[in-house]
């Protein structure tokens, strides 16, 4: 409230505060909570005549001190009663109250054996304030005249739909690729085969389609440091990998995601950064975000930043919202991603698509004078194929097929430095090389855009790999 500068977001916040303090009655005990109403009522009655800025600014701060003396006064009682009428269905409230505010007084149950000892409970007033969070269908007429013993009662219903429905409104889909990296890196599973990458093995690869259980933790414009650091992480959870896929393009070597500029602020700043706390070569200023836990009830809202304990509800949130194990699922598709938009490449004119392909060719081209940087990830690669060599497992780098409209105006420069690296690995390493860059068993319509594949392009590329896994 206090960043406010405009007339109107001003007046919207003392409106907001207005509503608060008409459903707020039972706060009438507290001091500062009648000081907060007068402040306000001395605001409104000012601005609804001829008012300077200067004296609004004045009256308006005076608002925001008394806020923060009552929200002060509540935060300090630190022996707010919970109680929970029902079963915790979702199993995302019990573990997540502030300890230093709070104190869980258990679970209950709507039926006549229980519902007088929580009367007695309530009605012990030498804790200020009782708090019960209701789940149940059936409201007896007893249990109604027992809900208006407490000072609030929060629908869990509500309080689960709003948590949630916030949650995956304003974060989950607005930073998925954290979401989606962080949750199933540190999955322990029983998977064999672990996949990481760039966009072209995050689209290139169908999950579902391999013989063996395969996590796929590539992601777009995801670098080779980034993949090293991903398999590392992985692997302490998942032990029983014996396969890692690393999903190239010629031009990989060239491409270090920390010194691009743009990817990086997106990437780096929402994704890498806030997992591993390492932004390779690109500085990042390390803001603290919102939650963006907002909610439509302004009780529930104040409540809320007293009762639970933030970082541990989120976490909760977030086990219990995240369940894709693949990338793509029903309400992520790879046509969301495609660099062509809404148009299909099919539906493209030829000289379209030579067109289109050219400028995106052209502007991979423009690596190919980042050479300390290809020294570099040469020597990220050479590590992770010593480390996977060193857990006892099979690395296997993929280099994933693009359009003819691409690889007609890609520069042959990237095959020839990559097959210098792969040759002068393969003297002393052991990997297995599959390389589809340019293979004739893809055709126009394997692909989403043009280079990264679609599901039945994904499915051909996987197919293969079955082949070659059944044969390691």
């Amino acid at each position: 409230m206090v960043g406010l500068s405009s007339d109107e977001e001003i007046f919207s916040c003392i409106n907001i505060l207005v509503e608060f303090i008409i459903g707020s009655q039972k706060y009438l005990m507290y001091q500062e909570f009648e000081q907060l109403t007068e402040r306000v009522t001395t605001f409104i009655e000012y601005c609804n005549g001829e008012y300077t800025r200067e004296e609004m600014i004045s009256l308006y701060q005076g608002v925001i001190f008394k806020c923060s003396e009552f929200y002060q006064v509540l935060e300090n009682q630190r022996r707010i009663n919970i109680y929970f009428l029902g079963k915790d269905d979702q199993n995302i409230i019990s573990e997540c109250f502030h300890e230093e505010n709070t104190v869980f007084k258990g679970y209950f149950t709507n039926d006549k054996s229980s519902l007088p000892f929580l009367k007695e409970m309530v009605e012990n007033r030498e804790v200020k304030y009782h708090v019960l969070i209701q789940n149940v269908d059936d409201i007896s007429e007893e249990l109604a005249g027992l809900l208006a013993s407490f000072d609030e009662v929060i629908s869990y219903k509500k309080l689960v739909q709003e948590l949630i429905g916030n949650f995956v409104s304003w974060k989950y889909y607005s930073n998925y690729d954290y979401y989606y990296l962080s949750k199933n890196m540190k999955k322990n599973t029983d998977s064999e085969i672990l996949a990481v990458g760039s966009s072209y093995s995050m689209f290139g690869l169908s999950e579902r389609g391999f013989g063996k259980s395969v996590l796929n933790l590539s992601l777009a414009s995801q670098d080779l440091y980034y993949s090293h650091k991903i398999v590392k992480e992985a692997l302490k959870h998942s032990r029983n990998i014996k396969y890692c896929i690393i999903g190239m393009s010629y031009y990989s070597f060239h491409f270090d995601l920390s010194r691009s500029k743009k990817e990086a602020e997106k990437r780096i700043n929402k994704v890498y950064y806030p997992i591993f706390k390492d932004s390779h070569h690109f500085e990042v200023i390390d803001n603290v975000t919102s939650s963006g836990m907002d909610f439509d009830d302004n009780n529930l809202s104040f409540l809320y930043h007293i009762i639970f304990n933030k970082i541990k509800l989120d976490q909760t949130i977030v086990d219990a919202v995240i369940v894709h194990d693949s990338y793509f699922n029903n309400n992520v598709n790879r046509e969301l991603f495609s660099l062509l938009g809404n148009i299909r490449l099919d539906d493209m004119e030829l000289s379209q698509k030579i067109a289109v392909g050219q400028q995106r060719a052209e502007q991979h081209n423009q690596l190919l004078v980042h050479n300390e940087t290809a020294k570099e990830n040469t020597h990220i690669l050479e590590n992770l194929i010593n480390y996977l060599s060193e857990e006892r497992i099979t690395p296997i780098v993929v280099a994933f097929p693009a359009t003819e409209y691409y690889q007609n105006f890609f520069d042959p420069e990237f095959k020839a430095v990559f097959y210098e690296v792969m040759h002068s690995l393969a003297n002393t390493h052991m990997f297995k090389l599959v390389d589809l860059f340019d293979s004739d068993d893809f055709v126009e319509s394997d692909f989403l855009d043009m280079d990264h594949l679609n599901e039945k392009g994904a499915i051909k590329v996987t197919n293969m790999l079955n082949r070659i896994l059944d044969s390691l």
